[in-house]
């Protein structure tokens, strides 16, 4: 019996810096990741936005991401083909402990879902909400 591969994990990296990344997730397909994505940057997550997550998909979870407090929201990300090679392995300190805790999002899946792209002009991530948890 062969023992289950355990998930990759993928960080949302920033294209032409070592270590800037606005996400991570386990990789649950090459273009499907579940785990944590910042929305406190720029600047705080505007409320409106947070209460559209909750309108629809019912309720949503956050975590610190930063020593400085800046938060993430656990959910499943659609990554958008054009933006698949901007996912990366990041040889960081904490990637085993992110790797360890995120293990339980594989059976206690977000319903939160986001479609997220690499928006070049910008020099940021981009999501879209997924219409009750569809994307």
């Amino acid at each position: 019996m062969t023992t289950p591969r355990k998930p990759e994990l993928l960080f949302l990296w920033h294209p032409g810096t070592a270590d800037i990344f606005s996400g991570y997730g386990l990789a649950l397909a090459p273009a499907h990741l579940v785990g944590l994505v910042m929305i406190d940057r720029p600047r705080r997550a505007d409320p409106a936005w947070l209460e559209n997550i909750r309108e629809t998909f019912g309720a949503y979870e956050l975590a610190a991401m930063t020593q400085t407090g800046e938060r993430g929201i656990f959910c499943q990300m659609h990554i958008a083909n054009e933006s698949l090679r901007y996912l990366a392995q990041l040889n960081h300190p904490l990637t085993a402990a992110i790797h360890a805790a995120l293990l339980p999002l594989l059976t206690q899946t977000p319903t939160v879902t986001l479609t997220l792209q690499w928006d070049g002009a910008q020099r940021c991530w981009v999501s879209t909400i997924g219409e009750g948890g569809e994307t």
